[in-house]
């Protein structure tokens, strides 16, 4: 496991340690080669370091990660994350650094476990460029997993889809870990490429057995968001074997629910890594 030095709690808020903070017996460790910022903080503030911004995060009960961003000419400033703020890596303007509250997330926890594994390893298989993901990935924290997201800006049918996210070392975005994922999904998507189109989901019944699977190979089951009468299999006499979100029909109605229509189809791509 990577070395982090030894920590103090002292009557300050906290001491600064080689790369971990401890604030009131928070501890909160340094995301390592990592140049990210937080996305959607729930504070942001002119602080002069990472003490100024854990001790901040540690008074207040929703913050879970925090960043310092640096820029040339200009005081930092502290951006506090919580359940619903992203991480955004792919910075050129900027140097931020990333700290998370490693005990009380367990999110962050096995990104942690990632990153030591992938050390000790010595493997590339999930780093581009000395990064844990290519550029132009989001990151998320809505569930205890770490999802990566990314838009590919052209539209494509499913199996391009599918090779275009794999050229990344990610999948379609898959669509199974309950409500709040599923909304997160739907924010990321608008955001990126409008309320009324419609995008891939990771799951498919290419070998046309009636049952869906997910591309780690389990089946859809459990908590669903299939539209009324959906999968359906097939329309017009032809197959439908892949999945899309949201489901727009009749030029103008749109529903946030999953759909099985043609593979041939152009979609929009939205890829996702998912660790571990």
């Amino acid at each position: 496991m990577t070395t982090v030095g030894v920590l103090f709690t002292l009557q300050s808020c906290f001491r600064d340690g080689a790369s971990a903070q401890t604030a009131n017996a928070t501890v909160y460790k340094r995301v390592p080669d990592v140049n990210a910022k937080i996305v959607n903080p729930i504070a942001n503030f002119t602080g002069k370091s990472a003490k100024t911004c854990g001790c901040s995060c540690s008074k207040k009960a929703s913050c879970r990660v925090f960043s310092l961003e640096m820029r040339v000419g200009l005081d930092p400033v502290c951006l506090l994350g919580g359940i619903d703020s992203t991480v955004q890596s792919d910075l050129t303007d900027i140097s931020a650094t990333l700290y998370y509250d490693r005990r009380e997330d367990r999110a962050f926890r096995t990104l942690n476990r990632v990153i030591d594994s992938l050390r000790l390893a010595r493997i590339a298989s999930l780093t581009f460029a000395g990064q844990l993901v290519p550029p132009g990935y989001t990151f998320a924290m809505i569930t205890n997993e770490i999802h990566f997201l990314k838009n590919m800006t052209a539209d494509m049918n499913f199996s391009t889809g599918v090779a275009a996210c794999k050229t990344d070392k990610a999948n379609l975005v898959q669509d199974d870990k309950g409500v709040a994922w599923h909304k997160h999904i739907i924010q990321y998507a608008t955001s990126k490429i409008g309320a009324m189109k419609n995008f891939w989901l990771g799951g498919n019944d290419l070998d046309g057995n009636h049952v869906y699977h997910w591309n780690d190979g389990t089946p859809v089951s459990g908590q669903t968001f299939w539209h009324s009468g959906e999968p359906s299999f097939k329309f017009n006499k032809i197959p439908e074997q892949c999945m899309e979100l949201p489901w727009t029909y009749g030029g103008s109605n749109v529903t946030d629910e999953w759909n099985d229509t043609d593979c041939s189809n152009v979609r929009a791509v939205i890829c996702e890594i998912r660790l571990p």
